[in-house]
């Protein structure tokens, strides 16, 4: 099977801890063999960032999503929204 035609008929879903580098090297090649990654997120240290961080980042997000949010639609929106969640 080629990698379109694996990514064409599949979605490959992981959830791992960045602070095993194994399983984010699995994951990435795997993510490779499908023939494209359309969403890496990263959300390693969240845990780790101070009240003030947070709501810094919370803000950085309600901006985006206020000014780029109303030039898109459907998915694209719908993807934005929920990049954009609070933490």
């Amino acid at each position: 099977m080629t990698p379109e035609d694996r990514s064409a008929r599949s979605r490959f879903f992981t959830i791992g801890a960045v602070r095993l580098a194994g399983a984010v090297t699995i994951a990435l090649a795997v993510a490779i063999s499908y023939g494209r990654i359309d969403s890496w997120v990263n959300n390693a240290g969240v845990d780790l960032l101070t009240g003030d961080e947070r709501a810094w980042v919370d803000a950085y997000h309600a901006r985006v999503l206020d000014v780029v949010g109303p030039q898109l639609e459907g998915e694209a929106l719908d993807w934005l929204k929920a990049a954009c969640a609070p933490l």
